[in-house]
């Protein structure tokens, strides 16, 4: 299923609201697993941070996956950037906030 947040450049709402459905199809997904692909990594910065947190996105950028609880539910969040591909996802929801055509295209045909 796809998901799409109408919004044009720096948008923290429409991030957040992207983020928040991201992870509602996540809980009822079969595997649990959430993938936020991105451009750059550089591209965490910013609004990101700003919504997840910085002691979380920094994180999220050095190891490229957080196992968490939540709600008591486990569910695992992985990034990926265009250049630093290929994390633990094998399965589950795609979340690209600030995707490039390329970039839409590439996570189309990625049938991990």
């Amino acid at each position: 299923m796809k998901y799409h947040v109408n919004a044009w450049g720096g948008d923290t709402e429409a991030f957040k609201k992207g983020f928040v459905k991201a992870l509602e199809l996540t809980f009822q997904s079969e595997h649990k697993s959430l993938l936020i692909r991105i451009g750059l990594l550089d591209n965490a910065r910013g609004i990101m941070m700003d919504v997840l947190g910085e002691k979380f996105t920094k994180k999220l950028i050095k190891e490229k996956a957080i196992d968490f609880t939540l709600e008591g539910r486990r569910i695992s969040i992985n990034l990926e950037g265009d250049r630093t591909r290929r994390t633990a996802f094998r399965s589950g929801v795609i979340f690209c906030p600030w995707a490039a055509p390329d970039t839409l295209l590439d996570v189309i045909q990625d049938y991990r």
